[in-house]
């Protein structure tokens, strides 16, 4: 028989590890670099010189903008990654 408690312990642990990697953890890293690809490309001879404003502003609207294109992929990912890893022990 299965301790009711238990079960909602994992629970709450199999959510609280997917929420972070697939939430915050995955997501700030992936902006983060495309920010900081976006903001060296700016700030690079590749392509025009932009007014500061737009240098100031523009790798931060990348990164935004890459959001709604991210979030799929990654949950997918995450979720793939716990039935491969810890989801195998419980």
């Amino acid at each position: 028989k299965k301790n009711p408690q238990f079960e909602v312990a994992i629970a709450a642990v199999d959510t609280l590890v997917w929420q972070a990697m697939a939430s915050v953890i995955i997501p700030g890293f992936v902006v983060n670099r495309i920010v900081w690809a976006s903001k060296n490309l700016v700030e690079s001879d590749k392509i025009a010189k932009l007014p500061p404003m737009a240098k100031k502003w523009a790798p931060t609207l990348v990164g935004l903008s890459f959001i709604p294109f991210i979030v799929h992929p990654i949950d997918e990912g995450v979720t793939r990654l716990l039935d491969m890893t810890i989801r195998q022990f419980y």
